[in-house]
């Protein structure tokens, strides 16, 4: 009743984000966290509501693309976010979202020298380009962090086969090679 008089009442939208948790009600959870996150609200307090709007987007609704544009948002706002990190990490395996997926962490990875996990977002990469000069550049980036900061030589070699493959006359891949 108070949200009919005033919809932007933070107090009853905190109550109701709650209660609606509590009773498990997704879909009008889903919009009171929506709504919180359109008033004005600390940087914190914003990437609260957007985890906890893409773990319930994710989980209980079934929209895993909403989740992950509210992943993205938070990682945006903070780099460091292990929660979202890790929920887009889950969104790997998903058929549809994991070449995104894998776009967003890229860059996470390669900020934080987890050479591993960003070989594997860039394995996913070139799996799902369709430009195979995109592709090219990506089994050449594979090799590079393979070779430099893994030794890793016969992988980086293997991605350099694969993009020789694709386009043998590609100088600079025979000149890696």
């Amino acid at each position: 009743g108070v949200l009919e008089d005033e919809p932007t009442d933070v107090r009853a939208l905190a109550a109701l984000d709650v209660l609606y948790r509590q009773l498990e009600r997704w879909e009008p959870y889903v919009d009171t966290l929506r709504r919180r996150i359109e008033l004005d609200a600390t940087e914190a307090e914003l990437i609260d509501l957007k985890y906890r709007l893409g773990q319930t987007l994710e989980k209980h609704t079934g929209d895993a693309a909403g989740a992950l544009e509210n992943y993205r948002e938070i990682l945006f706002l903070d780099a460091q976010h292990d929660g979202a990190r890790t929920a887009l990490e889950n969104l790997l395996s998903h058929e549809e979202l994991r070449a995104e997926a894998a776009s967003i962490l890229e860059n996470i990875y390669e900020e934080r020298g987890d050479w591993a996990k960003l070989l594997t977002a860039l394995d996913i990469l070139s799996e799902t380009e369709g430009d195979p000069d995109k592709r090219i550049a990506l089994f050449r980036k594979v090799a590079r962090f393979s070779s430099e900061m893994l030794n890793d030589h016969e992988r980086a070699f293997k991605a350099l086969s694969k993009g020789l493959t694709e386009a043998p006359t590609h100088e600079e891949t025979r000149a890696e090679i």
